[in-house]
């Protein structure tokens, strides 16, 4: 009798002993894997100047795909509120949005970090509202100034949405530039090599531009946000033009308000203006006879029973046919 329970015993051994190896030999392969390869996205970016009162800002979003993974960043809200929170201190809430799905292999893993390049702004990751769909909590750490998680994937599309409270000292003013940059990577393996995805974005919220010639803000050809308000009711943009090339100017404006532009030369003389009624786009196409620095301005206008506050963008472009 007590030779066959040793057999038995011994066998058992033999039958986990190698299982627990197996088991344990996977894990270390899971937690050691080789990337084989790094693709990295050029960065999305949200600028804009600070506002005097409390805005809805557009979004930004970033994106790769490939024949075997699709994943997309987006800031799924961005909104600026002047003094409201701790201590009446002026922040940004921003809701970060990450979605994957892989056509060949699997997602191993999502991560993200969120810093700040300024010491004198905070960053507030809340936890606990965290939602997340087919992804379970790996690691999370944070200080004041930098957040980081990172997510195990529990099938081939997985999502995260995570809130985000950007906090702005009681010391600084509309005089300050600040930046958040948020870095994620998604690891994917397409069946044969495990790759890592790394997608940018970055927010910028920049000191007031100036409303006077002399404080307007030097800018090149390109899209521009900008915010007003009845607190803040001008902003002026200075730029070099050349001689008979045609620009075309264009201001959208991406809130219930109506804003006007004009077109200053070298002498601050206008030159040129679009001021449609209500929220219509605002157009200019001109042709300077010097080239030189001119200006651009755009204006608050009241509109009755509208809010009148919020973001725009200037498109600068050379006119084509």
């Amino acid at each position: 009798m007590k030779s066959r329970r040793r057999y038995v015993g011994v066998a058992l051994l033999a039958v986990v002993i190698p299982t627990v190896f197996v088991i344990g030999f996977l894990m270390f392969q899971q937690n050691s894997i080789v990337v084989a390869e790094t693709i990295k996205v050029s960065p999305a970016v949200l600028e804009f100047d600070r506002p005097s009162k409390d805005i809805d800002a557009p979004g930004v979003a970033n994106s790769y795909r490939d024949e075997g993974v699709l994943v997309n960043v987006s800031t799924a809200s961005v909104k600026y509120s002047e003094q409201g929170f701790i201590g009446n201190r002026d922040y940004v809430e921003v809701w970060l949005w990450i979605n994957t799905s892989a056509f060949q292999g699997f997602v191993y893993s999502v991560e993200f970090e969120c810093s700040v390049d300024n010491s004198s702004t905070i960053l507030d990751g809340k936890y606990y509202y965290v939602q997340m769909w087919n992804v379970s909590v790996l690691e999370h750490n944070s200080t004041v100034n930098q957040l980081y998680y990172k997510f195990e994937v529990d099938s081939s599309t997985a999502a995260i949405l995570v809130p985000l409270n950007w906090i702005f000292p009681e010391s600084s003013s509309n005089a300050t530039d600040h930046q958040l940059v948020i870095n994620t990577a998604t690891i994917h393996c397409n069946g044969t090599a495990y790759r890592k995805i790394v997608i940018p974005l970055k927010l910028r919220i920049t000191k007031d531009i100036g409303n006077t010639f002399k404080t307007a803000k030097h800018i090149q050809p390109g899209k521009h946000l900008g915010s007003l308000d009845t607190a803040d009711r001008a902003d002026i943009y200075a730029i070099n033009l050349e001689n008979n090339e045609v620009v075309f100017i264009n201001l959208t404006i991406l809130a219930d308000a109506n804003f006007d532009l004009r077109l200053y030369d070298q002498n601050y003389k206008e030159v040129a203006n679009s001021t449609q009624l209500e929220n219509q786009k605002e157009t200019i196409t001109y042709a300077p006879n010097t080239s030189g620095i001119y200006y651009i301005k755009i204006e608050f206008t009241l509109w009755p029973g509208h809010k009148c506050d919020g973001i725009y963008q200037l498109d600068i472009k050379p006119f084509e046919e």
